[in-house]
């Protein structure tokens, strides 16, 4: 018995890695790649959420910051409003400008 609460408690992570904040729940959302990475975006008419998959070395946060809001730019067509912008290399959020 407690061999299955693991692997349910296992599978419940699993099914919550690639999901967005709740405030995200029903909006648009594009998987992305760029460089080594996948991203998926979720975004409304005013704001996003890009959350980014693999590993990075401590190096790469910072280009893969400014990867994300390009991703975000060209795939949404919208400006970035850049005062909004937080998160981390991993998951990052913001306001848009359509």
């Amino acid at each position: 018995m407690i061999r299955f609460k693991n692997l349910f408690a296992i599978a419940l992570l699993f099914g919550c890695a690639n999901s967005p904040s709740p405030e995200f729940l029903g909006s648009n959302r594009v998987d992305l790649s760029a460089g080594d990475h996948t991203y998926t975006l979720y975004y409304t008419d005013d704001s996003f959420q890009i959350i980014r998959f693999g590993r990075a070395n401590p190096s790469q946060h910072e280009s893969i910051r400014e990867n994300m809001i390009e991703l975000v730019i060209s795939t949404t067509g919208c400006r970035v409003k850049a005062s909004s912008i937080s998160g981390d290399s991993g998951v990052t959020r913001g306001d848009l400008s359509c």
